[in-house]
């Protein structure tokens, strides 16, 4: 069995905010790495990958895991989530992220809200 933690961002992720005006300016992308807790496995995520989970709605790991982190920490209008199991480990994650302003006509910035991770019943607090 196994329960859920969650964790700020800056915790976990080396980059909380995510501006899309950085591809087009600098002809850079702004890519953000969370660090599991578990095994120390890193997962790399960008604003492509932000914009992409916008329309997932939730369920990239099914309705249980869904209910289960909507019922510790229901996203918001204009929240989103990354939901993803540890490329290591398997653990699941979710990673709230909401839009942080605007940078240009219906364009938005991103910001990393809150992270749920799944913990074994015997491991952690």
């Amino acid at each position: 069995m196994s329960h859920l933690k969650m964790v700020i961002p800056g915790e976990r992720v080396d980059r909380v905010a995510f501006n899309p005006m950085t591809e087009h300016t600098d002809h850079a992308v702004e890519v953000g790495a969370y660090l599991c807790p578990h095994c120390h496995t890193e997962i790399e995520f960008n604003t492509g990958t932000l914009r992409q989970f916008e329309r997932a709605k939730g369920h990239a790991l099914g309705p249980d895991w869904h209910q289960r982190c909507e019922a510790l920490r229901p996203t918001g209008a204009w929240e989103w989530s990354i939901d993803f199991r540890c490329a290591d480990c398997n653990r699941r994650v979710r990673i709230i992220y909401g839009h942080d302003g605007e940078y240009a006509m219906g364009a938005w910035k991103y910001r990393l809200l809150d992270i749920i991770e799944e913990w074994d019943d015997a491991v952690g607090v």
